[in-house]
């Protein structure tokens, strides 16, 4: 598998399917964590390499959980979103 860096970031696709949970043990194996875009530029460029390297339709996991609050959605710092 090929990543991309972009805004000091790597972001890597993992086309095999997988739970949220394995899917962030996995990044965390890796050194990393579930990417979470934090601009407008960032995020079509996460896009754009979904798209690219994975398929137009597929989906990802991204950094962000409602695991501390049902419907609250933070990132890994409990930081709220903007992107999705």
């Amino acid at each position: 598998m090929k990543g991309i860096k972009f805004h000091g970031k790597c972001f890597l696709a993992d086309p095999v399917k997988k739970r949220y949970h394995t899917a962030s043990e996995d990044c965390n194996a890796m050194g990393g964590v579930l990417g979470t875009p934090s601009s407008d530029d960032e995020n079509d460029q996460l896009r754009d390499y979904i798209r690219q390297s994975i398929g137009p339709d597929e989906q990802i996991w991204l950094g962000f959980n409602d695991m501390i609050t049902e419907g609250t959605w933070t990132d890994h710092t409990t930081s709220g979103i903007t992107y999705r």
